[in-house]
């Protein structure tokens, strides 16, 4: 089984419990719908009263991601903390941490 299986859970505590073992941080009163996937996971936070829509994607590689109290990312959002040089013709990855409030 993979992590995508954990998030397509469809009853939400059940969900949430899965969740708290791989985030770095999460608030309480927060609500993820399903499927919203998350990259390298232990470098993300997320504060109270959070809602995080269908298909949103957290992206975590490159540094940690800080998302503040009483945020709703809308469905199909993705926040990446890596990025490439498109000029570059090796496409070497860069990276900055991100936070939202």
């Amino acid at each position: 089984m993979t992590s995508a299986f954990f998030f397509a859970i469809p009853i939400w505590t059940i969900r949430r419990l899965f969740i708290k073992l791989f985030l770095r941080k999460i608030g309480s009163g927060c609500f993820f719908m399903r499927h919203v996937r998350f990259i390298n996971p232990f470098n993300i936070s997320i504060g109270s009263n959070v809602i995080l829509n269908r298909e949103v994607m957290l992206d975590g590689r490159g540094g940690r991601l800080m998302i503040g109290n009483n945020v709703d990312i809308a469905q199909e959002t993705n926040i990446w903390t890596l990025e490439h040089d498109v000029n570059d013709c090796l496409l070497y990855t860069s990276d900055a941490a991100d936070e939202l409030d």
